[in-house]
């Protein structure tokens, strides 16, 4: 008997799209009860790619992105939008120097 699939823990930096779709992905399969085995299977992709999707370590090709909100039912654009909890990452100051260049 699997594990019954359980959903995002954090969520992703809104400026960080591969974060946000990571988490869209996986918001939406557990939602829907599925394994990742079992989006794999709707999507025609191997689970380890689904996996690494999730985790936010791949680059996910725009057709792959349309596999997964078909496979999901949604739009495509809404696998990209950030959930409306989540804030941009904050950047670090640089300083400036004041000295003139020349």
């Amino acid at each position: 008997m699997s594990a019954k699939p359980s959903g995002p823990t954090r969520l992703p930096a809104s400026d960080n799209l591969r974060d946000v779709l990571a988490y869209q992905i996986r918001l939406l399969r557990v939602e829907k009860g599925w394994s990742q085995e079992r989006l794999a299977h709707e999507t025609g992709l191997d689970r380890t790619y689904v996996s690494g999707v999730e985790r936010s370590t791949w680059n996910v090709a725009l057709e792959n992105i349309g596999r997964f909100a078909q496979a999901l039912g949604v739009e495509p654009w809404t696998l990209l939008r950030p959930p409306p909890e989540s804030k941009p990452t904050p950047r670090p100051r640089t300083s400036r120097s004041s000295k003139a260049t020349g």
